[in-house]
């Protein structure tokens, strides 16, 4: 007898193929990208939630995707916004990156060089 991980059977192999986003978004987080390549003072509008990241990570590295992940059941809106990604709007990498922002850690302000 063939042994699968809990909820797999014979007939089912992957149990939550086709059930993409079955719980919906839920609640908004926000998003704040730290990054020396994310776009300076920019606003992305673009959809993204928790699996953004995974989704980032897969198509950075040449991942294939999750199946039965949510961020495969929005590869499609991605491709229609003409982005490859969800976090592709606060990023670029085609440039020269950004230097450091230090702040006081007190008063949270910029510190001048």
């Amino acid at each position: 007898m063939r042994r699968h991980a809990p909820g797999r059977t014979e007939e089912t192999p992957f149990p939550l193929t086709g059930e993409q986003g079955r719980c919906g978004l839920g609640p908004r987080l926000p998003l704040l990208v730290i990054s020396p390549f994310a776009k300076h003072n920019a606003v992305d509008h673009n959809l993204s939630d928790q699996s953004s990241m995974i989704d980032f990570v897969e198509y950075n590295w040449g991942l294939p995707g999750i199946p039965g992940s949510f961020d495969q059941a929005l590869a499609g809106k991605d491709a229609s916004e003409g982005v490859p990604f969800d976090l592709a709007g606060l990023l670029e990498f085609g440039g020269k990156a950004n230097g450091k922002l230090l702040l006081n850690p007190v008063t949270g302000e910029k510190l001048t060089n």
